[in-house]
């Protein structure tokens, strides 16, 4: 989704290329990455992961992101809740063991 690698953006014609599945799955993506940084390695995996990505999700849907990303993290919320799974949460953490 990005031309510009030295940028955190996406670009727009990319995010709209792709399907609206995928869209949710990169939300997603943004909220496991946020959760893993913020909550859960700070707290050394201490801290009950769906909380972890319910909170990472509140901060995609406010604070770290924008513009079309943020819509779509917003106009779909419940569908990127549906999207947490405990396994991902520990694939990530046996991958930075």
């Amino acid at each position: 989704m990005k031309r510009d690698f030295s940028k955190a953006w996406c670009e727009k014609d990319l995010w709209e290329a792709l399907p609206h599945e995928d869209q949710l799955k990169c939300v997603a993506e943004e909220t496991y990455v946020i959760a893993t940084e913020r909550f859960l390695v700070r707290k050394n995996w201490d801290y009950p992961l769906k909380l972890a990505y319910l909170e990472a999700l509140k901060k995609v849907c406010t604070t770290l992101t924008s513009g079309f990303f943020r819509d779509k993290a917003i106009d779909y919320y419940p569908e990127v809740v549906a999207l947490f799974d405990t396994n991902k949460f520990q694939h990530i953490k046996e991958n930075l063991k």
